[in-house]
């Protein structure tokens, strides 16, 4: 049964659903995401590829892709706080975003400033 928290219910499985959910939405999105345009699924198929900790790929889709909101899918690795920033210096640096990547770069971790110019361009 699930117990209350704060008028919170608490199911003892929800971590383990997901990453389960997550791993099943990012195989799905990952078998889709080439041949669609639509803004929405790009984001979605960074977020749980996020979630899943492919953070390679991550980048490879900030890259490669048209079809994502560079200011929503900013926000959203700020606040995801991953380990490697480079994904956050692509998104940035293929938009009008790179000052405040360079600030907020330079605010979490100094060594990747060396990813800022380097390697944000394609």
């Amino acid at each position: 049964m699930f117990k209350t928290f704060e008028g919170k219910l608490l199911n003892p499985h929800a971590e383990y659903l997901s990453t389960h959910i997550e791993t099943g939405l990012y195989f799905y999105l990952g078998s889709i995401v080439n041949l669609n345009e639509d803004q929405e699924v790009h984001f979605k198929y960074i977020q749980a590829t996020t979630c899943t900790g492919q953070i390679q790929e991550v980048g490879h889709i900030c890259r490669e892709s048209n079809f994502y909101n560079p200011e929503k899918v900013k926000n959203f690795l700020k606040e995801a706080k991953l380990s490697d920033q480079l994904p956050l210096i692509i998104v940035c640096g293929s938009t009008s975003f790179m000052i405040s990547c360079f600030t907020y770069t330079r605010m979490v971790s100094p060594s990747l400033l060396r990813y800022t110019f380097n390697e944000s361009t394609p």
